[in-house]
Parts: structure tokens; C-alpha cells; sequence
């Protein structure tokens, strides 16, 4: 009988399937995440069927074993690992291995960070704050001249206990940046080496000194650092460095500082071949400091440049130290435009030893540029300068004090070339200037004192000027007042852009379009003009946009073509293929300034019009679009090419098209179908890797090519194409979601049942089902959700519901290929039928897909030998009564009516076992899929739903009994959607 071998084909199918699906596992790795760790971890993953699995750590992919173990049997795994047993600072890739019959791989890549007394091994990112205020020093051991950058970690130490990192007396250099560190007696420290240190982009604070290096060694070549971009605050010392040989420091920033900011010495000059010299210090600024900004001990040939110090209390800006009777004088600095604010002295020079020794003695100081303005003296001395140039400078408020006797007068003045000495006041205007008149000191002279106007007091420019209007801003009309104000002026000017023209009272100008700068004079009766500048824009028309390109014919031979704008000014673009505003225009031309281009996707035979508005630099936009509108053919336009050949006809189908000009990496991209004659409304996927221009298009299709074979079962709803240009499918990540929808119309008009409404697939010569998910409906449609691996073309197919209730018991069997005649139909009972809703709901794809398309196969399988099974039993199908279950609980045993083959067993022949009877096949499979939902595993449900479905679908009676079924199955369904939801 035809149910008999239905039956035999569907059991010995899913035996077979059913053997194949547990040769391979796959595997779900749950934990460690990819990426850093530093602590101790479990290593988790789950398989989708029992299996034995193992680890092993190796440094780097397929590097050297670390450690290795079991995950146990089953079908969740896991193993706990010790941290301490990792090495530090290593790329480390976790292996697992699960024997299921087969075996499969996983692994997944981590790296060991740094802990608290870590010896820095090799050239380290940190991933995680540091917190180590109770660890004893140091912090981190740098083993070799290595690097490290925090990435904006934070380390955090124990002022009480000292240093955060720690070199011993290696000889090795190493860098240090991108670090937020605190707390700390030392930050940096290393001794008796001569190696290079880098040290920037760190912000330190509350710590005794940040760095401190002491070389002491004989006839050794000292150290030097690059140290750059640092911020310390809230601390004792800066740096304390002995023995700094060409070293560099700059852009730094100091604050609040109690006992010195920069100090470098050299105990011992003999010790060392550079005697710590021909050191840099530019561009830090130092604030709060009260003690000393910047000290040089018994070193020579240091440049100091262009560092701004406020000091407070009695601090110093410089101290320059000259040697005692076993040390050498100093030398060869050079002091230039730097700014020093406060404190008791800009400038302090002294000795160290007996008076008169040379080695106490200051030559060859340049000093030149700088604006000295302490409260009790500009410049300090105490010992002897020696070839002195000191010119150009202003010593504002205070002067210079030489305490150091018996060696005469000391001329300030170089070549012609003397200081600015300041006042309090503007008292002396109208009177010579004295040379030296401000020194507080007989013995300085400055011959030639500086009074060039850059060095005058601001009380010199009696005239004031300033602009009211036009301001600092963008105007959208070309004529503005201008409108001047100024005081003690002689007279005033300006000039408009273009001419200078008189200024007397505010009047109106015109302006061109564009950016307009206007300065503004004032001058006094000495002469002395002072003056002002404010820039402004006038825009008042958006950017005009004019050749675009390409028009008409268009030829390419590749999947893309160049499409171009120019704009009248500078602007930034964006396209569409709808006519939008400038804001909702999703793909934008890469290229700015006054010519735009970009590449676009195409295919031969199509036409385009692409719409486009641009932005000027003050947010000026076009409210209507420029076309580009064009065909594409692959026939040259000098005629080339083959003699009557002619292009590509472009399809009359409908096409829905989404262009980007660049896709980004594990972004969702949507798809929206806008027409309403479409039964795809959208399109998601995801790409692994970004990808540059592209587009889809998605055509309605009226028929299918000649070259594609037609579907040959059910009826079909829809054809229609997906082709993607520039994007690789091997990039998409998992499957593309297709979300479609169905008339219900169509449904009632063909008889369709709604739960077998599918998605199907064309590829490699033939259709395959993909499947589809129900997930809502409304009056006029219902609505489904599938998943492709692929692009290409698709249909939606249903399939009509049976118009038999049962097999004509007398028309006997028809075989498969038999010459039978077909058995006559019964008019079945006329009753409202229920159609269940289909199995294809959305599991999560965690591993490979081989599992899950196993299992596919076997729901098919099983649902085919529960069609035979039914057919060859019906005999013993019994409708009995029961009352309807809701909610989630429900008693199979009570539900369906019966004992275990109670009815089958009544009825059973005399010889043999009776099949099983579909009341209890039901029973069971409900039983199972509620196991497998309260386990939440989906996959699984899905398989035992779909048994429980096959015979309720096949079963065409009517009554309590199936109503009771129907209920249980509705609920079963619906937990299985929201598991399904949760999974995702």
C-alpha cells in the first residue's frame, strides 16, 4: 500500500539522518571572550550533542603548549584555569577538541594582560586599570627596552610604599605612554645605566617625583630621555635626573609642584663624558610652583626655550649652579622667550665653594628674549659672569642684584643691543630714559637701553580701538553695518577686504559672498597705532552643482562606474536614487572641495537616475537636486566592438535598488522594499569585512530566465531576484534575513494553507527550500521571516489543503509508479478546519550549520513516516472528547483520551505487534517538545513539534479532540517563538 512505503522510505530516511547528525558536533564557544584577560577563567562551550572535548593554551596560533586538559563529556564543558599559570603579556590561542564519532575544532585567541609586580617582558598594550595600591613595590619590572602603552589605563600605586615602575640596573632603555597614573612615591626609576627612555602622553598626579634616573657610573656615557606631552601634578619633584646627556623636554605641563619641577645635576662632572649637558627644555609650562622651576646643577650647553613659569612664594624660575673646588664651572646656556611670572627671582645665579675659584664662575650665558616679571629681582647673581649676552629682555618691575663684589661693572648691552627696564607707572613719558636708571645695582650697566616699541609698556599706546560690528559670525545678506568704537584716538581707519577708507560714524557696506576679514586703526598723538581684525562670512547661496556626469550613454565593461558633480564652491555632497533632503540622503561622495566623485555599481543594459544636493562649509543646502541620469552599455562609443551587436534590453520588471558608497563591518544593513506590489518588503545581513561601493537590487519578476527550471510543486505567489554588485557573499556574516509577506486574499482565493507558505531558493540548477517563519498578520496580509545563504532568484510557494478526509478504504494500495487508477475522493464533513502554523522558526546559529541542517532533514524525514504511519493506522483513529488546555501546562495522557495503544491493542490482528497508534505517537511527541522547550533546547522541540504536527495536519476530523490538540500545539508554538526570540 502507498502509506506502507511512504511509511518504510520516511523511517529508513530519518535512520539514516538521524545516524549522520551526531558524526560531527558542532561547538559554541560561550567563554573567555576574545581579548584580554588577567585573572583566573573557565573555558565553556557547549555541543550540540554529547561529546568527549580537551584544551590546550598555546602561546600564539601554533605556538609552544602552555597547558592543557579535559572539558569532560556531554554536552556542556567546561575547566577552570589559573591565571598565574599563563605567561604575561603574550598572545595565547585557547584550543578545543569534541569527539563525537567525528571530531570537531574551535579556538578562540585571548592575551594575558599585565598584573601588579609583573616583570614587562616584550612590547605590551595594557588592556584594564592597574589598582595595585596595596602591592609593595615596584609595580612593574621592565626586563629588557621594551614599550609600553596603556591605551588610557589607569596604574595606581602606594605612595607610602614607592615606586610604580622599577628598571634595577639594567642598561636597557624603555618607553612608557598613554598611561594615568597616581599614587605613587616614584613613578620612574632607574639606576646606574646608559640607556635612552621615552616617556609621553602620560598624566600623573599625587606622587613624590615622576621620574628619577641616577648614572653614576665611571667614564660612562649617561642616559638620555625624549620625555613629551606629560602632565604631573599635585607632587614634590618633576624630574630628578643625574647624569641627562642630550636629552629633550618639552610640551610638558607642571602644576602645583612643592619642591622643584626639573632638576638636573651632575654630582660628580669627572665621572661622566658629558657631564649632563646639551640638554633641551622648550615649550612646558609650569604653574604653582614654589620651590624651583627648572634647576641645572654644575651641567653646561642646556637650552632653555619658550617655557612659561608662574611661581609662587619665594621660588625661583631658573637656578643656574655654578661648581664648587672639585667641580667645574658652567657653561654655554642659552635662556631664551621665556615668560616668568612671580616668585622672588626670574633668574637666580650662584655658586657653590670659596669666592673668586673658577669653577664658580658662569660663562659664555646667552640670555635674550625673555619676559622676567618677579616681585624682588628680575635676575640674581652671586657669582661671576664671564662673556655674557643679555639683550633684548624685559625686566619688568624688579632688576638685577649683583652681590658678588670687587670685580668690577658688568655691561649688559651687546652689540648695540641693550634690555627694557620696566616701571610701575608711565610717570617718566616726556623724559629721557636713563640706561641702567632701573638697575638696583651700581655696578650694572646697560648702555643701550631698549625702547624699540615691542618693548614699551602698554602705557605707551594711549589709543584704544575696537569692533562693535560686523562680529565673528556667518551673515546670509551681503550689506552690514560697520560700526567702530575707540578712545583717545587721533584717528581712525579700517580696511574693508579690499581698500582702506576713513572711519567717522557707523555706516553701511557691501560685502562679497565669502569669508571678509576687516582690521581697524587707531593712533595717538605720539604716533604709537594700535588695532584690531575680526573675520566674518557672508553666505547666501547654496552650492551650485553643475556638469554631473555621466549623461546619456554610459560605458563600462566593469561592475562599476564613476559618477561626478562640481560645486561653484567648497562643499561636501550626497546621493540617492530617490529624490530626497540633503539630511536623508544615505550614500555620500568621498571626495570634498569643489569636485566630487565616486564610484557607483552598475550593471549592463540598466538606466539610472541618481539624485544629488550638497552643503556648503556654513550649511548652506540645496533644496532641489541635480540628475545624473544615464544607461549603461558595454558597446564603445566610437563604434567598437562587435559589428550589430546590441546591447542588453534592461528588464520592464519592477526593481527596488539600495546603493552605498561604503559599507561598514558588523553593522546591520537594512534593505526596505517601498512598493507595495512586492512580496519582499525586507532584506538584512551583516558583513565580516568593510566593503567599498555597492548596491542591491531586488526585481519583481514577471517569469523566470529560459535557463532557470520551474518549481513543479505547490502553487506559486511570487518570483523574484536579489542581485548584489561589489558585495562578496563569502563576507556576510551567518545568513541574510529575507522578511516577505502573503495576501491573505491569495490564501483563501487557492485554498493555500497558511503553514506551509515557504521560501525557496535557486541555486547551482535547482530550487531548494530554505523554509519560513510565521510571525504575524494583519487584515490584509500574513507575514513570514526566512534566512539565505546566497543571492539569486527566489519564490514563495504554498500549498493547498487536502480536499479528503481519509483514503477510500476499497480502491486498495497505489505503489509508486503503479498503473493504478487514482482512488476516488469522499466528501468529507463540512467544518471550519484549523491549519497549525509551520516549524521554521529562527535558531541562532552558533557553530557550523551542519546540525541544524541535519535536523532539517530529519523533521522532514519523520513527518513523512508519521504521514505514512497515520495513512496505514487509520483504522485505528479514534476522535474522542476532552476538554480544550490553554496556558502552558497541559496532561498528554488526559488530552488525548486514550491508554498507551489501548484501541490499537482492542483492535490489533491475531499475529504480530501493532504499529504504534497516532494517538500515542502524538502523545509522545507533545511530551517531548515540552521537555526540550522547558530545557530550551529549540532545535530539538522543533523536531518533536513537527511529529506532533504531521498527524494533526493529516487528521481531518473534527471534534473535541483535535480542538484540544489544536490548543496544545498554539501554545507549544508560542513558547518555541519566544525561545526562538530569546536565542537571538
Amino acid at each position: 500500500m502507498l502509506s506502507q512505503r511512504l511509511f518504510m522510505i520516511g523511517l529508513l530516511l530519518a535512520i539514516a539522518l538521524s545516524s549522520s547528525a551526531y558524526a560531527a558536533p558542532s561547538i559554541t564557544f560561550n567563554s573567555p571572550q576574545a581579548g584580554y584577560l588577567w585573572d583566573d577563567f573557565k573555558i565553556n562551550v557547549t555541543t550540540n550533542t554529547s561529546a568527549s572535548c580537551t584544551y590546550s593554551i598555546n602561546q600564539t596560533l601554533g605556538g609552544a603548549l602552555v597547558i592543557q586538559g579535559s572539558l569532560g563529556t556531554g554536552t556542556s564543558h567546561q575547566a577552570s584555569v589559573s591565571y598565574s599559570a599563563l605567561p604575561r603579556a603574550k598572545n595565547l590561542t585557547i584550543y578545543v577538541s569534541c569527539d563525537a564519532g567525528g571530531t570537531a575544532k574551535a579556538s578562540r585567541q585571548i592575551l594575558s594582560d599585565l598584573k601588579c609586580q609583573d616583570a614587562i617582558g616584550t612590547d605590551w598594550t595594557l588592556g584594564h586599570d592597574l589598582a595595585c595600591n596595596s602591592t609593595a613595590a615596584p609595580v612593574l619590572t621592565f626586563s629588557g627596552a621594551y614599550s609600553l602603552d596603556c591605551a588610557g589605563h589607569s596604574i595606581t600605586g602606594s605612595r607610602s610604599t614607592g615606586y610604580i615602575i622599577f628598571n634595577e640596573s639594567t642598561p636597557s632603555g624603555y618607553s612608557v605612554e598613554n598611561c594615568a597614573i597616581s599614587n605613587a612615591g616614584v613613578v620612574f626609576w632607574a639606576t646606574q645605566t646608559t640607556a635612552s627612555y621615552t616617556m609621553q602622553n602620560n598624566v600623573i598626579d599625587n606622587i613624590n617625583a615622576a621620574l628619577q634616573i641616577t648614572n653614576d657610573a665611571p667614564g660612562g656615557t649617561a642616559s638620555s630621555i625624549l620625555f613629551q606631552n606629560n602632565t604631573i601634578t599635585n607632587a614634590e619633584f618633576g624630574l630628578i635626573i643625574s647624569g641627562l646627556c642630550g636629552s629633550t623636554i618639552r610640551d610638558n605641563t607642571f602644576t602645583d609642584l612643592t619642591e622643584g619641577a626639573v632638576r638636573i645635576k651632575s654630582d660628580d662632572a669627572t665621572l661622566l663624558d658629558c657631564q649632563s649637558d646639551r640638554n633641551l627644555i622648550q615649550d612646558n609650562t609650569f604653574q604653582g610652583i614654589s620651590s624651583s622651576a627648572i634647576h641645572l646643577w654644575f651641567t653646561s650647553y642646556a637650552e632653555i626655550i619658550d617655557n612659561v613659569i608662574s611661581l609662587s612664594g619665594d621660588a625661583k624660575g631658573i637656578l643656574i649652579s655654578a661648581g664648587d673646588a672639585e667641580s667645574v664651572g658652567t657653561a654655554g646656556h642659552t635662556i631664551s622667550g621665556n615668560t616668568i611670572e612671580g616668585g622672588s627671582s626670574s633668574l637666580y645665579l650662584y655658586y657653590f665653594g670659596g669666592s673668586g675659584n673658577a669653577n664658580s664662575n658662569i660663562t659664555g650665558l646667552n640670555l635674550t628674549g625673555n619676559i622676567f616679571n618677579s616681585a624682588l629681582n628680575a635676575v640674581y647673581s652671586s657669582t661671576r659672569l664671564i662673556n655674557p649676552v643679555i639683550t633684548k629682555n624685559q625686566f619688568l618691575n624688579a632688576g638685577m642684584e649683583s652681590l658678588f663684589s670687587g670685580i668690577g661693572p658688568l655691561e649688559l648691552s651687546f652689540n648695540g643691543e641693550g634690555n627694557y627696564w620696566g616701571h610701575d607707572d608711565c610717570s617718566f613719558l616726556g623724559s629721557a630714559m636713563i640706561p641702567g636708571a632701573d638697575s638696583n645695582s651700581t655696578d650694572i650697566v646697560d648702555s643701550y637701553a631698549y625702547l624699540t616699541p615691542e618693548f614699551r609698556p602698554r602705557c605707551y599706546f594711549n589709543a584704544s580701538i575696537s569692533i562693535i560690528s560686523p562680529q565673528a559670525i556667518v551673515y546670509h545678506n551681503h550689506t552690514l553695518l560697520v560700526n567702530l568704537s575707540s578712545s583717545n584716538a587721533n584717528s581712525v581707519w579700517f580696511h574693508n577686504g579690499s581698500a582702506t577708507e576713513p572711519y567717522t560714524t557707523p555706516a553701511y557696506r557691501t560685502f562679497k559672498e565669502g569669508k571678509t576679514t576687516i582690521t581697524a586703526y587707531a593712533n595717538d598723538t605720539y604716533g604709537d597705532v594700535n588695532q584690531t581684525s575680526v573675520s566674518f562670512t557672508i553666505d547666501t547661496q547654496p552650492p551650485e552643482i553643475s556638469d554631473p556626469y555621466p549623461s546619456g550613454e554610459a560605458y563600462t565593461t566593469s561592475e562599476f562606474i564613476t559618477i561626478s558633480v562640481e560645486t561653484d564652491e567648497d562643499a561636501e555632497c550626497r546621493f540617492s536614487d530617490l529624490d530626497l533632503p540633503y539630511d536623508e540622503m544615505e550614500n555620500n561622495f568621498s571626495s570634498h572641495g569643489d569636485e566630487h566623485s565616486e564610484a557607483y555599481p552598475v550593471s549592463v543594459g540598466n538606466s539610472y537616475v541618481i539624485y544629488v544636493r550638497c552643503v556648503d562649509e556654513y550649511g548652506f543646502n540645496n533644496t532641489e537636486s541635480a540628475v545624473i541620469s544615464f544607461n549603461v552599455t558595454d558597446v564603445p562609443p566610437d563604434g567598437g566592438g562587435d559589428i550589430g551587436a546590441a546591447p542588453p534590453v534592461a528588464s520592464t520588471d519592477p526593481v527596488e535598488t539600495r546603493v552605498w558608497s561604503q559599507i561598514e563591518a558588523n553593522q546591520v544593513q537594512t534593505v526596505r522594499i517601498s512598493r507595495g506590489d512586492f512580496a519582499l518588503t525586507e532584506l538584512e545581513f551583516v558583513l565580516l569585512n568593510p566593503a567599498g561601493p555597492s548596491r542591491i537590487d531586488v526585481t519583481k519578476l514577471s517569469t523566470l530566465p529560459a535557463d532557470v527550471s520551474r518549481i513543479n510543486e505547490g502553487v506559486i505567489y511570487d518570483y523574484f531576484s536579489v542581485t548584489a554588485t561589489g558585495i562578496k557573499i563569502s563576507d556576510i556574516q551567518g545568513m541574510a534575513t529575507l522578511r516577505f509577506r502573503v495576501s491573505r486574499s491569495w490564501l483563501i482565493g487557492n485554498n493555500i494553507d497558511a503553514s506551509t507558505v515557504t521560501l525557496m531558493h535557486y541555486e547551482d540548477g535547482q530550487w531548494t527550500k530554505l523554509g519560513a517563519v510565521f510571525f504575524s498578520s494583519d487584515d490584509n496580509y500574513s507575514y513570514y521571516e526566512s534566512t539565505t545563504p546566497g543571492f539569486s532568484y527566489f519564490a514563495v510557494v504554498g500549498r493547498r489543503m487536502p480536499e479528503q478526509n481519509q483514503l477510500q478504504e476499497d480502491q486498495g494500495s497505489v505503489g509508486l509508479g503503479s498503473d493504478s487508477e487514482s482512488p476516488q475522493p469522499r466528501t468529507p464533513e463540512v467544518e471550519e478546519e484549523k491549519t497549525m502554523p509551520g516549524v521554521q522558526l529562527d535558531i541562532p546559529d552558533e557553530g557550523s550549520n551542519l546540525p541544524l541542517i541535519i535536523g532539517s532533514a530529519i523533521v522532514i524525514a519523520v513527518v513523512l513516516a508519521g504521514a505514512g504511519m497515520f495513512a496505514y493506522n487509520k483504522y485505528f483513529a479514534k476522535k474522542g472528547t476532552t476538554e480544550k488546555v490553554s496556558g502552558y501546562g497541559f496532561d498528554p495522557d488526559q488530552v488525548m483520551g486514550l491508554p498507551p495503544n489501548a484501541e490499537a491493542s482492542a483492535s490489533a490482528p491475531s499475529q504480530g505487534s501493532p504499529p504504534p497508534h497516532p494517538q500515542d505517537t502524538m502523545r509522545n511527541a507533545i511530551s517531548e517538545c515540552e521537555e526540550h522547550i522547558n530545557k530550551k533546547d529549540l532545535a530539538k522541540a522543533i523536531q518533536s513539534y513537527s511529529k506532533a504536527l504531521a498527524i494533526y495536519n493529516e487528521d481531518h476530523s473534527k471534534g473535541a479532540y483535535n480542538e484540544a490538540v489544536y490548543a496544545i500545539l498554539s501554545s507549544l508554538h508560542a513558547r518555541m517563538a519566544e525561545l526562538s526570540q530569546e536565542k537571538r
